[in-house]
């Protein structure tokens, strides 16, 4: 089982997430859904703000299929937060990052 770290910025926080048999989409999607939830959002507040039909809400939070990176873009505007990915340069240490 590989095990892969993503540093997720937000305007409050630096998140280093080490992330196993989880895809970075669904753990973006359990932030975004834990924000939605901190707010008092219901799936349809999500739904009017960012366009989509409701069962669509339910099926991104449900990890149903893999959403869009224009799907979590609409979503994270919705919620008051941006998505930032960068790319770094990678340091290769041990045969493991290869």
């Amino acid at each position: 089982m590989t095990t892969k770290d993503y540093l997720v910025q937000t305007e409050d926080v630096n998140l280093l997430m080490e992330v196993q048999n989880k895809t970075l989409g669904q753990c973006i999607i359990s932030e975004l859904v834990a924000e939605r939830k901190r707010l008092g959002l219901t799936q349809q507040d999500i739904a009017d703000r960012t366009g989509m039909k409701a069962p669509n809400v339910t099926r991104v939070e449900s990890c149903k299929f893999t959403p869009s990176l224009d799907v979590l873009e609409r979503y994270a505007m919705a919620v008051g937060k941006k998505l930032i990915f960068e790319l770094v340069d990678l340091e290769y240490g041990s045969d493991d990052d290869r």
